[in-house]
């Protein structure tokens, strides 16, 4: 990791993460939650053990928040408040555990959440640190997180414009999709297909293997794909290649 001046002026400088260093990010507390989870991981990670892990790194976890409500936005599903000298609060729509539908929806937002907790609480608190900051104002310490923000379907340009979100999106994806998880998932589907390339992201094999990872993971068919496209799985018809991927 290395840092750079943050040019939307949020902070004074951001980090630049690589994927390899998130992915392990994410792994470290999947490791670190084995008391939770048990030492062999279960997939998919059940949704209130998921809620246990993000309660360790957090001040309070409100599950029934009227974020709606509150700021004025019917899209707005999750909220990580970072307070100075202390772990940060974490707010998620009542909405999301009002409908079982939602579920999907759930797990991601907690997940995004426990990035912004993970990565971006540090920054701040070594902001607070030097003592030039006005604890008095919140607003720029509100991480205010909508639905068309959590794995975006633009997730591979996320970055450029929103570097928080584009880096919670991806610690999330890698909590709840482990890499190495998600490579035996994947193995097996290439071995009955005998695929030996990545695979083609309008291809009938990506809709199967995305449905597969959907139900093994219990997430949301466009989380998959972001996912898949992040580890280089998918690909477009003119990029693929017979390379081996990010695995």
């Amino acid at each position: 990791m290395k840092y750079q001046i943050d040019e939307t002026g949020r902070l004074p400088e951001k980090p630049k993460y690589s994927q390899k260093e998130l992915n392990n990010m994410a792994e470290d507390v999947l490791f670190a939650s084995s008391d939770i989870l048990g030492q062999n991981i279960q997939y998919p990670i059940p949704t209130d053990k998921l809620t246990v892990i993000i309660e360790r790194y957090v001040d309070d976890l409100d599950l029934y928040a009227d974020l709606e409500k509150e700021y004025g936005d019917k899209n707005i599903e999750g909220v990580t408040i970072f307070l100075p000298f202390k772990k940060p609060v974490v707010r998620i729509s009542e909405k999301l555990q009002k409908f079982k539908f939602k579920e999907n929806r759930l797990r991601t937002t907690l997940a995004h959440e426990l990035g912004h907790v993970i990565i971006h609480n540090p920054l701040w608190q070594r902001e607070f640190s030097k003592l030039q900051l006005p604890f008095d104002t919140t607003e720029k310490r509100i991480q205010i997180c909508k639905r068309k923000t959590l794995f975006s379907k633009d997730e591979p340009n996320y970055e450029h414009y929103d570097w928080i979100e584009w880096q919670a999106n991806y610690f999330g994806s890698a909590l709840l999709m482990p890499k190495k998880a998600l490579h035996k998932f994947y193995k097996i589907f290439t071995t009955e297909r005998g695929i030996r390339s990545q695979i083609s992201d309008e291809s009938s094999d990506a809709s199967d293997l995305i449905s597969m990872l959907s139900q093994a993971f219990q997430l949301s068919n466009e989380a998959v794909r972001v996912r898949l496209k992040q580890m280089k799985i998918l690909v477009s018809q003119e990029d693929i290649t017979s390379s081996p991927t990010l695995f």
